[in-house]
């Protein structure tokens, strides 16, 4: 007897916790601010701190001692144009000096037997050569817009005609064929030393590097990650390119990115396949559209990347920017508290008869009361009416 009443307690005991259970149970779920999924639209404008990385290649060269630009800044080029001319390692610039001492003694024994006759060939050109010249002065002077590399181009090769012309026209002496014989041997050993540089493919070109053109690229989209970005931010020390020889960038300005961070406990982020519209600092005028690549959460941060098809413009050589993203998003509306960050990934819990269930989310808008949300592909179909419990 004594064996079954202390069965009867413990029984009757189990039967005092599992009441207990569900009274604390029911309660807590009572005491959850439960609602229904609305409908409704709100404007996003999130301000992000973000780097561009560009769809480019890096043109290297053997180690040179001089270069000649024969294309500006930013200027499209098309496959085969020479972009520059550079001269191998230990090239002195004396031999250049000497071609053009050489070249100055031609031209004055060559007007010294003209002296007198009428020339209007030579006249025209002499005009040509100094309106030139006085435009790049003034170019230098005041500082104006016009392509001052390709005003110097223009002159070298009018200058070149007059060579040209005054070679035909004038009757070699013996000490002008000695020049000449002079000139073509210092022009020899010019040639020597010069090597042309053209490009491969058609794009938009640029001298300027910062450093991170190894590790930022397009091809390299996949492996960004929240440490390169701050560290770009933080303007860290680049790496070092002066062994790499790099001359130039040729660049897709047509298709590019820009990546920043958000806190993972912060339910607004990119979402995927999403439009946003782009207003760079300094641009207001131009703003851009960018399609969200999938977000990435790497411990506490989101890495958000935005693609753009369209021409990169003025922002061709810059690395970091400051911009907001701006969208008018409509959908389903929930309370902002209701989103349950978990592992970084927003999400709600979704009420279902006496069962709930945490489901993942886009969050495409949020103000400090409530977001616009959609389902995350592979969730839980969620539509306005959908009843949800606030943790």
């Amino acid at each position: 007897m004594a064996r079954v009443r202390v069965r009867s307690r413990f029984f009757v005991f189990i039967l005092l916790i599992i009441v207990l259970a569900a009274a604390v149970t029911f309660l807590l779920l009572k005491n959850r601010k439960a609602g229904t999924v609305t409908s409704g639209s709100l404007k996003l404008s999130m301000p992000a701190d973000c780097i561009i990385i560009r769809d480019e290649i890096n043109i290297s060269t053997e180690k040179f001692d001089k270069i000649i630009f024969r294309v500006s800044e930013a200027q499209r080029v098309e496959s085969g144009d020479l972009v520059a001319e550079i001269f191998k390692w230990g090239y002195n610039d004396e031999v250049m000096q000497s071609l053009l001492n050489v070249q100055k003694d031609i031209l004055n024994r060559q007007l010294l037997q003209l002296e007198g006759i009428e020339n209007p060939e030579l006249d025209y050109l002499n005009g040509e050569v100094e309106a030139l010249s006085a435009k790049i002065r003034s170019v230098t002077m005041d500082e104006q817009q016009n392509d001052l590399l390709s005003l110097e181009w223009e002159l070298k090769e009018l200058m070149q005609k007059r060579i040209e012309y005054l070679k035909g026209s004038v009757q070699a002496t013996e000490i002008l064929n000695s020049l000449y014989a002079e000139e073509q041997n210092r022009q020899n050993q010019i040639e020597e030393w010069k090597s042309e540089i053209r490009s491969l493919d058609s794009g938009v070109v640029s001298f300027y590097f910062d450093g991170f053109e190894q590790v930022l690229s397009a091809d390299k989209i996949e492996t960004l990650n929240a440490d390169l970005i701050k560290r770009v931010l933080k303007r860290a020390k680049a790496e070092s390119i002066e062994s790499e020889n790099l001359l130039y960038r040729l660049i897709n300005s047509s298709h590019w990115y820009c990546a920043f961070i958000t806190p993972s406990s912060q339910a607004v982020r990119l979402t995927e396949n999403e439009e946003y519209t782009v207003i760079f600092e300094g641009y207001y005028d131009r703003p851009y559209i960018g399609r969200a690549l999938k977000y990435a959460v790497s411990g506490n941060d989101v890495v958000n990347v935005l693609e753009f098809n369209q021409d990169i413009g003025p922002l061709l050589s810059t690395r970091i920017a400051k911009c907001t993203l701006n969208k008018d998003a409509a959908g389903l509306k929930v309370p902002l508290s209701a989103i349950d960050i978990q592992n970084g990934i927003p999400g709600i819990t979704v009420q279902n008869g006496d069962h709930a269930g945490w489901v993942e989310v886009n969050v495409l808008a949020a103000d400090d009361s409530d977001a616009i949300i959609s389902a995350s592909a592979g969730s839980a179909l969620i539509s306005e009416g959908t009843g949800y419990i606030k943790r």
